[in-house]
Formats: C-alpha cells, sequence, structure tokens
C-alpha cells in the first residue's frame, strides 16, 4: 500500500526478535522481512542515492518516488538499524548506507555548536524534489560519455518517473534508484562488476559536485533534544561498530553542546535556537537522550555521561511517572496543566515516550542495579496488553522492551586503558548484541558490576550472566570462544 513510511521501531523489533530467537522459524522470519525492507529502501528514491540519507516516506508502493522532506529522527533511527543489519549480515552495502548518512547529516543538519538541525524542506525554488531530480539532458551534460551507464544504473529514461500535476514543467525528471541488472550492465558496457562499481562511485561523486550548485531546500534550523538524542545514539554506535573516530567526536560534542545548553538545575529543555534554550522538556527528550547516553558510554567508557542518563532517568521517574499506574505522562507534573494529561504508547515516526521509557529502565537498572528499574517494562506493558495483538505495528518500541526484558541478563565488562580495550571491543563490534551490557572501564570504579574487576596492567575482559562471571581474559580469541557463535541468518 501507498503511501509507504519507513517504521525504525518496528524494524528495531524484528531484528531484535531474531537475536532473542535465532533458531526458531519466526526469528528467521523476522529477520528476513527487516533485512528485505532494509534493501527496498537502500535502492529506492527514499534513499538520496547522491548525496546519503533517507527522504520522509515513498508516495509509492516500491519506495521509489518520496515526499522529499529529510527529517533529523528518520535518519538517526535508521542509520541505526541499518548498522545492525550490518552487524547481523557483514552486508558492506548496510554500512555504506551508514557512513553515507551521518556523513550527510555532518555536512548538512550540523549547527556549529555541535547540534543537529531539525528537518530539510521537500521545496526549492517553491517545487517539491526540484534540487534532486535529473533528466537525460542534465546527466550528459555533466557527465558525457559516462551518462548511458548513469542512467542504466540510476533507472533514468527519456519519460521520468516523477509526475506532480501542478507543476507539468518537471515532466521527463526522475528521481534515482540503484537497482540495476549488473549482469546486463556487465553485456551492455564491456565492464567487470568492479569496474563498474567504480565507475558508478566516480559518477556519484561529479552528481553530487554538480547537484551543489543548484538551489537548496529550505532549512529548519531548531535543534530539538528528543531528536538530537536520537542522532546521539547513531553516532555513538557507529562510531563503536564501524571503528569511526569522527563519529566518536561528533557524538561526545553534541553530548556536551546539549548538557552546556539545554541542562539546567535538573530540567532538561526542549528546544534551541541562536543560543537560547525555550520549553521545558517532555518525556521523550529525557528518555531519548537518556538511551543516547547509554550509547555514548559504551563507545566511550566515560563514566560520567552513563551518570548524566540516571540523573536524566531519575528526573523523568519524579517528574513524569503515574504513582497510580507506573507508567508515564507526556508532560511532566510542574508543566502548564492540561484538561487531559495525555501519555503515548503506540509509536509514531519516533518511538513511543512510554516505549523509550521501558528501554531506558531496563539498560540503567541493569548497569547500576536497582530492580525496580527494570521493572517499569512490566507497568507499561501491563497498560497496552488489550492492544498489542490487535494494532501489532503500532507498538515495535514496547515488543522490543519486551524481548529486552526475557532475555537473559548479559553483562561484559571490558577493563583497561582505550587503545588495550580496543581489540576486545573490536569483538563485541562485530556482533549484534542488543541486549548485552557492555561496560568498558580504565579503572573499574563506579558501577557494581566493576567490583573485584580491577585493571591488573593489562586489559581484561570478562562474560558475565547476571553478574556471575566466567574466568577473565587477556585475548580476544578467547572472548570470541566465551561468547559462543553468532547467531546466523540462513
Amino acid at each position: 500500500m501507498a503511501p509507504k513510511f519507513p517504521s525504525p521501531a518496528n524494524l528495531e523489533f524484528l531484528l531484535a526478535h531474531f537475536a532473542a530467537n535465532p533458531g526458531t522459524e519466526t526469528g528467521q522470519a523476522a529477520a528476513a522481512m527487516a533485512l528485505h525492507t532494509l534493501r527496498g529502501m537502500a535502492t529506492g528514491g527514499m534513499y538520496d542515492q547522491v548525496g546519503g540519507g533517507f527522504a520522509r516516506y515513498s508516495v509509492d508502493e516500491a519506495w521509489v518516488v518520496p515526499h522529499f522532506e529529510k527529517m533529523l529522527y528518520d535518519n538517526a533511527q535508521l542509520a541505526r538499524v541499518y548498522l545492525h543489519g550490518y552487524q547481523l549480515t557483514g552486508d558492506g552495502g548496510f554500512a555504506r548506507v551508514v557512513h553515507e548518512t551521518l556523513e550527510f547529516l555532518l555536512r548538512e543538519m550540523q549547527d556549529p555548536a555541535g547540534g543537529f538541525y531539525a528537518a530539510l524542506d521537500a521545496d526549492s525554488e517553491g517545487i517539491e524534489g526540484k534540487y534532486y531530480l535529473w533528466t537525460v539532458p542534465e546527466l550528459e551534460q555533466v557527465l558525457g560519455p559516462d551518462a548511458p551507464l548513469a542512467m542504466a544504473w540510476y533507472g533514468v529514461t527519456p519519460e521520468g518517473n516523477f509526475r506532480d500535476p501542478h507543476h507539468p514543467e518537471l515532466t521527463g525528471r526522475s528521481v534515482l534508484t540503484a537497482r540495476p541488472d549488473i549482469e546486463d550492465l556487465e553485456r551492455r558496457f564491456g565492464l567487470s562488476q568492479d569496474e563498474i562499481l567504480d565507475r558508478i562511485e566516480e559518477i556519484r561523486e561529479r552528481l553530487f559536485y554538480a547537484r551543489q550548485e543548484r538551489v537548496p531546500p529550505g532549512l529548519d534550523d531548531k535543534v530539538l533534544t528528543d531528536w538530537n538524542g536520537l542522532a546521539l545514539a547513531a553516532f555513538a554506535e557507529a562510531a563503536r561498530v564501524l571503528e569511526e573516530p569522527a563519529y566518536a567526536m561528533a557524538a561526545t560534542r553534541l553530548a556536551e553542546f546539549l548538557r552546556a545548553n539545554l541542562w539546567r538545575d535538573g530540567v532538561l529543555y526542549h528546544t534551541w535556537k541562536a543560543g537560547e534554550a525555550r520549553v521545558p522538556g517532555m518525556l521523550e527528550d529525557y528518555t531519548y537522550l537518556g538511551l543516547g547516553l547509554v550509547e555514548l558510554y559504551k563507545t566511550t567508557g566515560d563514566l560520567a555521561w552513563l551518570d548524566w542518563a540516571r540523573d536524566l532517568w531519575e528526573a523523568a521517574l519524579a517528574r513524569f511517572r503515574d504513582p497510580q499506574t507506573g507508567t508515564f505522562f507526556d508532560t511532566a507534573s510542574d508543566a502548564e496543566q492540561l484538561i487531559v494529561r495525555q501519555r503515548s504508547f503506540s509509536d509514531a515516526a519516533t518511538p513511543s515516550g512510554n516505549g523509550a521509557a521501558a528501554l531506558l529502565g531496563l539498560w540503567l537498572g541493569r548497569y547500576y542495579g536497582p530492580a525496580e528499574w527494570e521493572r517499569v517494562v512490566e507497568d507499561v506493558v501491563a497498560a497496552v496488553a488489550d492492544h498489542l495483538l490487535r494494532a501489532v505495528t503500532g507498538f515495535g518500541t514496547i515488543l522490543h522492551a519486551m524481548e529486552f526484558a526475557l532475555a537473559p541478563h548479559r553483562e561484559i565488562v571490558i577493563v583497561g586503558d582505550p587503545s588495550a580495550r580496543a581489540p576486545f571491543e573490536g569483538v563485541l563490534a562485530a556482533r549484534y548484541l542488543p541486549f548485552t551490557v557492555v561496560a568498558p572501564t580504565a579503572d573499574a570504579e563506579g558501577l557494581p558490576l566493576f567490583e573485584g574487576r580491577e585493571p591488573a596492567g593489562r586489559a581484561l575482559a570478562y562474560v558475565c550472566e547476571n553478574m556471575a562471571c566466567m574466568a577473565p581474559t587477556e585475548s580476544p580469541a578467547d572472548l570470541e570462544r566465551q561468547l559462543g557463535p553468532a547467531p546466523a541468518f540462513a
């Protein structure tokens, strides 16, 4: 059915369900659905084949023609799903999408202070999509003799695939896709697959610079805390998995920006622009940022970020939680009084506030120890139990939290300075471990699971189940053996 919206929360749940049930038919089917969707989006026109990043949604059933608006929250969430797809499959195409999407955010949506802007408009020069569309003559002008290969790769035809009844002058323009028949291209152009891929990369770069001469879409340059929390998680996790220091720097700079500009006297603010923070934060601000800080801690080993996540969580418990049901309101208890104080359980374009709270409580409960933090998920699930099966696609985040709650308690502690920890962290980065507490540390202080695991002049890794650990290892190969075989997707 059209239009088709990306659904990162449901895709994350499907991958997490596979991780929890890899040997079952449902687990395999869940992964197959998610990976099929990821490949469909990445090769269609909803993904910007020239500049990276995803548009808001597809107006057709095949992910070809998008609504061209680019939102921070879509790109942050989808970058993480593709990252997890890469961990699960080793498919370098997924890693490429992550790189290109995050590079797009850094290039076009980052404020000089370190935060990320909300959105790029769909329109340029008052016409939706004009910036992104191509005609055959335009390709010929930019690419010369390489134009036929580009047309075949990107699906550009004289008729075009884009129609806008309000702008008939756009007839003959194409949204670029990347769904070629490689064997046909090899025959037609007398090139090997590797030669074709090299030529396409050169073509893409030339198109990118040619497109830079066009009038760009408008920019929504406000910085929103909740969406930036999603971006923080994406950059931090991608830095760890892809071993990309620039992403770690961007994540750390973003967290420092948010702490300096939007966190005052125990209150988180929702929006920032031109040096001014405004509007006390809502539940999503606290939970999304908290989840991003968990990922930043996993990447850096700096416990200060995890401690800030705990502060945000404790503030959410105090100011947003309903003492009667244990669920969370969208607005704080000291916010402007509304006729109805709403709660969000179903996902929209972003995770539901209660679903994100359940995930944050699980993570912080497993790091810091309070079992009641983990039990938040029980209250959230109880509130929607009657609705889950009737509208299952609306509750991906809560379903993900349920998988997490049911998963064995597994912790991996890596003790040593950052350079010594790196080989162990590389072992973990290669695996999709959605429910594993990863705890890097230089001094083994500040968390219950560090007790008795002080550094001994060398890097050590501990694999633990519910805080009971195997003998430590100083060999990454031994860590591989202790973790056991990675779940295989057939």
